[in-house]
């Protein structure tokens, strides 16, 4: 008996090991969805992976940053007795860094679409291409379908009409 609980555990294993690296192997394969619509070259294929490591590593500061801010103003509530001066400052910090976040975003975006040529940056300014705006973190992601986080059905985020009606 404890030779095929032995034996179990370790099938187990093997079996979480593999999709873990099936999964990691997933995520590196994918890129962005419109990027290979646009059909790029290797000359703007590689400047691209040059422009979003750069933007990844701003993107990790920035946030690093906010998530600190927050934590400041967090601080200044759990204290108690709440000073109106530091709370507003804090509160600003946050929105002058969530403000960073977007401009960063908005200008890494229009980097590559600097790169682009005539036709590509047709294709990259359709609906749903290249500035498609990203919800801010833990807020709902809006799909086609109009389902949010937690699954339930909502009306679309740009208020569109469901096109099935």
């Amino acid at each position: 008996m404890k030779r095929i609980f032995e034996i179990l555990m370790i099938l187990c294993l093997v079996t979480a090991v593999s999709f873990t690296a099936s999964a990691q192997q997933g995520k590196q394969k994918k890129g962005s969805p419109m990027l290979k619509k646009l059909n790029l070259t290797d000359e703007q294929k590689e400047k691209v992976h040059g422009l979003s490591e750069k933007h990844q590593r701003t993107m990790i500061d920035l946030k690093a940053d906010l998530e600190k801010a927050e934590l400041d103003k967090k601080e200044i509530i759990r204290k108690g007795n709440i000073d109106r001066k530091s709370f507003l400052e804090a509160e600003s910090k946050i929105s002058s860094m969530k403000a960073k976040l977007d401009a960063e975003r908005a200008g890494h975006q229009m980097d590559i679409y600097s790169l682009l040529t005539t036709e590509q940056k047709l294709l990259a300014g359709k609906k749903g291409g290249l500035f498609v705006n990203h919800p801010p973190e833990g807020g709902p992601r809006c799909v086609a379908q109009g389902m949010h986080k937690g699954g339930t059905k909502r009306e679309h985020c740009q208020g569109e009409k469901s096109k099935k009606g």
